[in-house]
C-alpha cells in the first residue's frame, strides 16, 4: 500500500519490495517472460473520480489492473510510483 500523506501536492516514490517474491525466478514462474511486476489492485483517487464523473473513463495515474514492473538496483527490488495524487492510496499485489 502506497499513501501519499501530503494533503496539496502530488508525489512519487520508489517502493522497496519483497526481493524473493518479486524475482524473475519466483516460485511458479507468475511472470513467465514479461518479468515480476506488480498490480494495482486499488486506487482511492480512480475510486473518487469514477463516482463523481459517472460513465466517463478514468484517465488519471496507476489505474486499477496496470501492471507496475519491479525493477532491480544495487541489489534493491523496487516499483516507482510518480505523480500519486495529494492524500491518495495506491494498493499493489504481486498475484492478481
Amino acid at each position: 500500500m502506497i499513501v501519499n500523506g501530503h494533503g496539496e501536492q502530488p508525489r512519487g516514490a520508489d517502493v522497496i519490495v519483497d526481493a524473493a517474491l518479486n524475482a524473475p525466478d519466483a516460485a511458479g514462474q507468475p511472470w513467465g517472460d514479461a518479468g515480476p511486476s506488480l498490480i494495482v489492485l486499488a486506487n482511492s483517487f480512480q475510486a473518487f473520480e469514477e463516482a463523481d464523473r459517472p460513465g466517463l473513463p478514468y484517465a488519471g495515474p496507476h489505474p486499477v489492473g496496470a501492471m507496475v514492473p519491479v525493477r532491480m538496483r544495487d541489489g534493491a527490488r523496487y516499483v516507482s510510483l510518480l505523480e500519486v495524487p495529494p492524500s491518495e492510496v495506491i494498493v499493489l499485489g504481486n498475484r492478481a
